[in-house]
């Protein structure tokens, strides 16, 4: 029942495969390069953001232990999870990320079963979702995965990221991809009508996805009961 409530922060998770550069467009939200971003898959424990009055890290251990983190010891944690650790959690003094908790999951893709399995039960436990696609448009599992995101009710913005790289590529005679053919490929296999928004780690799109989950945020409760009724059925 407490999850309804509108008092709780808003969950929003960060869903995609690894390498699509999930890190590097929390890093830009946050104007802090504090997530490790690289072409192997990094996030080897989730990580909450959250509002804080203050920049703060630390390690939440399965015993409920917490421990302060510097920036070092945050950087090898989340890429390299130490054994005991449940989660850490980044606290950052962002207007926009009061009333929200952010969920930085392991990529989907290559990941274990068991980083699997747990990104799927964050799915179903968020309010939304900010779900990222390559610059090549949704494979097969980006299309799975939407599927289930419409299934559990979700509210989702779908990014399409690393849009600094089409654009190289473009002005290299290359021909740009129709993010317009890629909306309605996912809406005629999944049924989710969504605009795709182009995003990059020099800031493209930040201003709008921050005005999502501020939006998001203000409607939570209308969000939360409509994933009770899908639920229910």
């Amino acid at each position: 029942a407490t999850t309804l409530q509108a008092t709780t922060p808003l969950k929003l998770a960060r869903v995609g495969a690894f390498s699509v550069g999930k890190s590097s467009l929390l890093n830009m939200l946050m104007n802090d390069p504090v997530l490790q971003a690289s072409l192997e898959e990094t996030t080897a424990l989730p990580t909450f953001i959250e509002y804080g009055a203050q920049r703060a890290m630390q390690l939440v251990g399965q015993d409920g232990s917490i421990t302060a983190l510097t920036d070092e010891a945050f950087a090898a944690a989340t890429t390299h999870a130490p054994e005991g650790a449940a989660c850490a959690v980044l606290q950052q003094p962002l207007e926009w990320l009061q009333g929200v908790s952010i969920i930085d999951l392991p990529g989907t893709g290559s990941m274990s079963s068991a980083n699997r399995d747990f990104t799927l039960t964050q799915i179903q436990q968020s309010d939304a979702v900010l779900y990222l696609l390559n610059p090549t448009g949704p494979a097969v599992k980006d299309i799975e995965l939407l599927n289930h995101i419409r299934q559990n009710a979700k509210q989702v913005k779908i990014l399409v990221t690393r849009w600094d790289v089409v654009e190289e590529a473009i002005a290299k005679g290359e021909k740009a991809p129709s993010l317009e053919a890629w909306s309605a490929e996912i809406e005629q296999q999944t049924g989710l009508k969504r605009r795709l928004s182009a995003v990059s780690k020099a800031g493209l799109g930040r201003e709008e996805i921050i005005d999502f989950i501020t939006r998001t945020r203000d409607g939570v409760t209308a969000i939360r009961q409509k994933r009770f009724q899908a639920a229910v059925h």
